[in-house]
Parts: C-alpha cells; sequence; structure tokens
C-alpha cells in the first residue's frame, strides 16, 4: 500500500512545507539510491499560499485550468483524469512530481463548503492513482479548514510539526539545506540577518575529546553514519563564539571541502587553533565526506583510517617553513612559536625535534619558547583589563546614529582582495566627512570624539545603497540645499501619484525626508495609505522603495528577520496588504503585531527569545514604516499612523521607469542627513514653542514635521 503523509498545524511557520518538500525529495533520493522499482513521490500543495508549488516547480501562478483547483473543482467522474493531467515535474528531480496549489483555493472552499462529499474531492481522485507512487507527502494550509480536512482524510498518515514554544528546551533556530545541481539559489541568503547556526550531528558528545568540522549538514551527517562526532558550520567561516568552544577540544580536525578553496579556510582554521587542530586528507577525486560516503561507499574504518593518518596543522607548517628563506622563514618561525603555549608534552618534543632540523636548537629553542609564553601570558593579562563603560560617551546606532556634534551613517562597498576576490565591507560615513573602515570594535574616536557603536554592522549587499563615487564627493566637500531636496522628491511623487490635495503630497515628501534624520526623534509615526485598488499606494511604495533610508518593501514579513534586520540596519519598512493585520486569529500576524505596535516609538524594545539557552533579548525595532491597505486598520495601528487618503485617478499618469533606482537622489539625502542634522536638532531640542500639541497627537504631528519644515522652509499645508 502506498502511504500517504499529510503535514499539520494550525499554527504558521512551524516548517510544514519545509518539510513537506524535504520528506518528499528525500524519499524519492532514498529510494533511488536503493534500486527500488518505482522511486516516484507526488507532492499535493493544498496551501492557496502555493509556497511548495514556487519552490519545487520555479512558478507559482497555476490557475484555474492546471492546478489542485482543477481538480477539486471537476465533474467527480472526471477527477482522476485530471488529476493525473494537471500533475507536473519538479525542477528537483525527476521523480519528484507535483500536483500544484493555486491562489483560487481560498475561493474553492467557499463554493464547496456544505457540498456534500466535498471533504472527499482529493481522497477519491487520488485513489484511483495512487499506486502509480512509492510515496504521496500533502502539504497543508496553517488552519483547520476544509482543505486541511481533505488532506486528513486523504492521507494514511499524519506529521504535525510542533510549534516551538510548547518544546521544553526546542525550538527552529536556523534552517539550511543541501543546494541541487543548477538550483543554488535555494540554498539561505548569505546575507540574512541572524547569526548562522553550526549543525551537530546526532553522534556529538560534549564529552567526546575529540570532533571533526565540517562544510554541510550532509556531510555531518555522513559522519555520524561512521559513528564520528562532527560539526557542520554552514559554510567556511568560523564565528568567534565557536572558536571558544572548539578550544575546548583536545583534537579538532578540520575537513572541509576537498577545494583548493576549502583547502585554503582549513589551513585557516588551523592556525586560529594551534595545535589541536589536525588536517585529514579526504581521497583524490572525493568532493567531501557525503560523496565519499554515498558515491564510494566509505566505510566506518575507512574513515577512522584517515582521521587516524591526519597531519597537526602545526607540524604541516614546520614542513611549509621549511622551504621558505631568509627574512620570511624568520618571521614564520616566530610565528610558529606562537602556538605552543598549550601543545602536551609529547607534540612539543616533535616540534622541537622538526624545529631542530630547521637549525633552531638548544638555548635559541627555548629562549622562543620563553618569549612567546610571556607575550601569551601578557595577552591573556589585557584581555581581563576591563573598566566601566563612560556615560559620557554617545551609544549610537550605527546604521543612522546622531549625537550633538556628529552623525554617522553605516553603508557597504565592495573591496578587492589580494586574491582578486570580492569582499562586501561595512563601513561608516560621517558628518566630519570621514570614511572608517569597521571591524571588530565598537569603540571608536572620530574628530577627537569616542562614541560607541549599538552594534557591530555586518557586510550586507541591502546597505549598498551609497556608490562610493558619490561618497567620494561627500567627502571632498559636496552640499546640498535642504529646499532643493524636498522640491526634487516632491516633484518626483506628483509625476506619478495624483494625490488628492497638496497636503499628501507635501507630508508624504517630509516623511521621505525624515527617514534620514528619524533616530533624532523620540518617536516617529507610520504612514497609512488607504484606497482602492488601483489607487495609487503600490505607486507610491515603489517610489518610495529606492528614496526611503534602507527601505524594503514586502506584503508577507516574518517577525525574526524583521526584527533583527530593524535592529541592525534601522531601515524603513513598507508593508502592502497592511488589512490582513486585522485578523487577531491569523498566528503568523502576532509577531508582526507587536513590532508594529512598539516600533513607531524609541524605547520600547521589542524581547525575544535567542540563543540555544532562550535568553531574552530586546531588539531595537522603531524605524519608519508606511503600510498600505484597501481598508483602514484596526484602531491600535490607526492611532500611531498618519493617514494619506487615496483615490483613483481619472489622469492619464506615466509608469515609473523599470530602471528607476532613485541612486542621484539618495546621494543628495545621505548629504543632507549629514549635513543638516545639527538644525533639526536645534529645532527639536532648542525650540520648545514649536510644540503645542500633546500625548498621541504631539508624537505624529509635533517632533518630526516641525523639526525638518524649519529647516526646508517649505509649508506643508
Amino acid at each position: 500500500m502506498t502511504r500517504i503523509f499529510v503535514l499539520t498545524n494550525h499554527k504558521g511557520g512551524v516548517g510544514k512545507s519545509t518539510s513537506a518538500t524535504n520528506i518528499a525529495f528525500g524519499i524519492t533520493g532514498v529510494l533511488h539510491r536503493a534500486g527500488a522499482p518505482n522511486a516516484r513521490v507526488l507532492l499535493i500543495d493544498t496551501d492557496s499560499q502555493g509556497h511548495a508549488t514556487l519552490v519545487t516547480t520555479d512558478r507559482n501562478n497555476y490557475g484555474a485550468d492546471d492546478s489542485l483547483y482543477t481538480v477539486l473543482m471537476a465533474d467527480r467522474q472526471a477527477a482522476p483524469q485530471v488529476l493525473a493531467h494537471c500533475i507536473v515535474p519538479s525542477t528537483w528531480d525527476e521523480n519528484l512530481h507535483v500536483l500544484p496549489a493555486s491562489p483560487l483555493l481560498e475561493g474553492a472552499e467557499r463554493e464547496l463548503m456544505g457540498v456534500a462529499g466535498a471533504p472527499y474531492r482529493l481522497a477519491d481522485p487520488l485513489s484511483r492513482i495512487v499506486n502509480q507512487y512509492a510515496a504521496v507527502v500533502i502539504d497543508t494550509r496553517p488552519s483547520f479548514s476544509l482543505m486541511t480536512e481533505m488532506g486528513l482524510l486523504a492521507a494514511t498518515d499524519a506529521i504535525v510539526p510542533v510549534e516551538p514554544r510548547y518544546l521544553e528546551n526546542g525550538r527552529l533556530i536556523y534552517l539550511s539545506g543541501r543546494s541541487i545541481q543548477d538550483k543554488k539559489h535555494y540554498n539561505p541568503p548569505r546575507d540574512l540577518i541572524g547569526e548562522r547556526r553550526p549543525y551537530y550531528n546526532h553522534a556529538f558528545d560534549s564529552g567526546s575529546d575529540y570532533l571533526v568540522i565540517v562544510e554541510g549538514q550532509a556531510d555531518a551527517i555522513s559522519f555520524a553514519e561512521w559513528g564520528i562526532p562532527a560539526l557542520a558550520l554552514g559554510g567556511m567561516q568560523v564565528s568567534d563564539d565557536l572558536l571558544t568552544t572548539l578550544r575546548g577540544y583536545r583534537r579538532v580536525f578540520v575537513a572541509l571541502d576537498n577545494t583548493d578553496d576549502a583547502r585554503e579556510q582549513n589551513h585557516q582554521i588551523g592556525q586560529t587553533l594551534g595545535g589541536r587542530a589536525y588536517l585529514p586528507q579526504l581521497p583524490d577525486g572525493v568532493k567531501d565526506a557525503n560523496e565519499w560516503l554515498a558515491v564510494h561507499h566509505a566505510t566506518a574504518n575507512d574513515a577512522q583510517a584517515m582521521l587516524n593518518q591526519a597531519s597537526s596543522w602545526l607540524i604541516n607548517e614546520v614542513e611549509r617553513v621549511s622551504h621558505l628563506e631568509g627574512l620570511e622563514q624568520e618571521d614564520a618561525i616566530r610565528g610558529l612559536f606562537q602556538h605552543t603555549h598549550d601543545l602536551d608534552a609529547l607534540t612539543l618534543t616533535r616540534f622541537k625535534t622538526l624545529m631542530a632540523g630547521l637549525g633552531i636548537q638548544g638555548r635559541a629553542f627555548n629562549e622562543l619558547l620563553k618569549a612567546s609564553q610571556a607575550q601569551n601570558k601578557s595577552c591573556d593579562t589585557e584581555e581581563e583589563t576591563t573598566e566601566v563603560f563612560s556615560d559620557n560617551i554617545p551609544v549610537l546606532s550605527p546604521a543612522l546614529g546622531f549625537s550633538r556634534g556628529l552623525a554617522l551613517v553605516t553603508v557597504s562597498l565592495r573591496e578587492r582582495t589580494k586574491n582578486n576576490r570580492l569582499n562586501v565591507q561595512p563601513y561608516l560615513v560621517t558628518s566630519t566627512r570621514e570614511l572608517v573602515r569597521l571591524k571588530d570594535q565598537q569603540i571608536l574616536t572620530i574628530h577627537d570624539q569616542e562614541i560607541a557603536l549599538r552594534v557591530i554592522p555586518e557586510g550586507s549587499e541591502f546597505l549598498m545603497r551609497w556608490r562610493y563615487n558619490d561618497i567620494q564627493r561627500f567627502l571632498k566637500g559636496d552640499e546640498v540645499q535642504p529646499g532643493d531636496v524636498f522640491r526634487i522628491v516632491h516633484d518626483l511623487f506628483t509625476t506619478y501619484i495624483d494625490f488628492r490635495s497638496p497636503v499628501e503630497s507635501r507630508v508624504l515628501t517630509l516623511w521621505t525626508i525624515g527617514t534620514y534624520f528619524y533616530t533624532l526623534f523620540p518617536a516617529y509615526p507610520y504612514l497609512a495609505l488607504n484606497g482602492p485598488k488601483n489607487s495609487g499606494k503600490s505607486t507610491v511604495l515603489r517610489v518610495l522603495q529606492p528614496l526611503a533610508f534602507n527601505m524594503i518593501s514586502t506584503s508577507d514579513p516574518t517577525g525574526p528577520a524583521m526584527f533583527r534586520l530593524i535592529y541592525y540596519t534601522s531601515c524603513t519598512v513598507g508593508i502592502d496588504e497592511a488589512e490582513r493585520y486585522h485578523n487577531p486569529r491569523d498566528p503568523g500576524m502576532q509577531q508582526i503585531r507587536q513590532l508594529l505596535n512598539s516600533g513607531y516609538k524609541d524605547g520600547m524594545p521589542a524581547i525575544r527569545l535567542t540563543g540555544e539557552d532562550m535568553k531574552p533579548q530586546a531588539f531595537d525595532v522603531y524605524s519608519p514604516k508606511i503600510l498600505a491597505a484597501i481598508v483602514g486598520l484596526e484602531d491600535i495601528l490607526a492611532s500611531r499612523c498618519i493617514l494619506i487618503p487615496m483615490r483613483r485617478t481619472d489622469q492619464k499618469m506615466p509608469f515609473v521607469p523599470p530602471d528607476f533606482d532613485g541612486t542621484a537622489i539618495r546621494h543628495q539625502l545621505y548629504v543632507l542627513a549629514l549635513t543638516h542634522f545639527q538644525p533639526v536638532y536645534a529645532n527639536y531640542f532648542e525650540r520648545s514653542e514649536l510644540y503645542t500639541l500633546h500625548n498621541r497627537s504631539g508624537e505624529l504631528w509635533s517632533h518630526w514635521p516641525l523639526s525638518l519644515k524649519n529647516m526646508v522652509v517649505l509649508p506643508i499645508c
């Protein structure tokens, strides 16, 4: 009998679609490798959002004639033939077939509600063709609906992904997948905000005295098949926290992939770990441990022999240094002695013997050893030396930070390395016209002023919004006039959008400029674009996207990603279809509602549980946000918004050019923020007569528009 697995949970975000697609693909692979006569698996997507359909077929535009909707609405007698016709091959594997979802499934539920036999409209036709498949996997929507009932009635087995908060000490903290040939984009984005977590295989034991480091999770699982504890980095980078953990092992076998890049990284990690690092060598022609197991059928004895024959990084390095000459060799020898402070007696003896071959013996060896040990002791003492941080030093967001006499923004720039590779590196651009490369220091001195960065920013292509050539113009003294910037932005909005009155366009323009100053203010209101379809809401977001500070636009934000993105980048957030947040029963919206309720005001962080120990962490989610909706927002959210009513126009408005990227205007906005923040600061902090409104009205209207209006010297109404 063919097993039919349904994945269901009324909670969204627990990994149903991810699990369904990976289970289906995994069964296909297992059957194929086992030589099964039938390795075909059918994946059925019953969720109108179609996430499983999109990732497995590269499409989510299936409709009335080629999707599950077609099957459900077909004549009952013809439904099996219709189902067979609608099944499509996946792009992942020829044996993985997909019955795609469609947005029309939302309407199908309403049409079939109350129809006799409706819950069996999937089970009946599926039973006629199911014997063609070795297994069937059904993905469901995050609710108990008619579609979910159909999936349950069709299934032989149910899998319920558990909501993370119901676990005593576990949760989904990072998700990764093996990339498929020509489908590398299914790997998690490298610039994803948040820490990439290592994966420990099921043979891992914290009491073990050794550990193998590999690149991918599949390699770690392969070592588990051999009974060897392994850790997958999910790449080739090792965090400082992980290095601290690795230094607790007697031996660390660094076994990244058998490629030139990985071998170079093996050496770098070995250099960091010193004498406890060992470099095993995979057989020639084998890319990684998973290929060695799956293709070449390596055994546990083979793997243990490879580790047993691994050479110490330090001993390997002595061999390399022996081929150097002159001053280069002398410097390299001094470097080797920096790794001797924690060697055991046997390894130190071998090291001493090898160094004698380089002419370093007797008194010379002992002096170098004594000097390196003294230096390491001095470094340890220096690391332990701390002092209480002064309250007089401002702690600023590096993304967009202001103090009385200093402003700064973080940008990412591409660098060319010595190996002719590209590196994306964060830099600070300051109001003192300095370009500061950021490394791992949070306390900096800029123009004789000491400041602290709230977080250490990471290099990300998301922050590549100010071109290097334009930054150079600013560093050389480029200036802008506030009134000119206002007119340029205002003219751009009124060119493509027909506003009801000049008030709306001017408020929107001031609000856009204000996104480059908002951290100066204690609160920054959201904008709510309300109006019927085709009233220009999406056009406003399209024009605003390249102009507002670090803006992102989305119609389906996820809580964890948004918390971290705002915390690290102070980004402006544009949310389309915001009426979704009316539904209090939608569990996927709870985190977003928390973010929106807190994020209009400084000093109202969102508390999240992070790390292995579920430690509470406060995320600053204060940032500008603009919400587009056909209907009005619920009262709490509406009270945080300035309403911009939109209308359908009877004029022929031009379309926004596809290549519009706002680069030139964005340059002027950056320059305006870094050169005119002091008048805005003075307007807010020193001119109390400007502010006569109180409570929520004061938060919405007093601080930002008056401070900015007096800078640009233009009325807003």
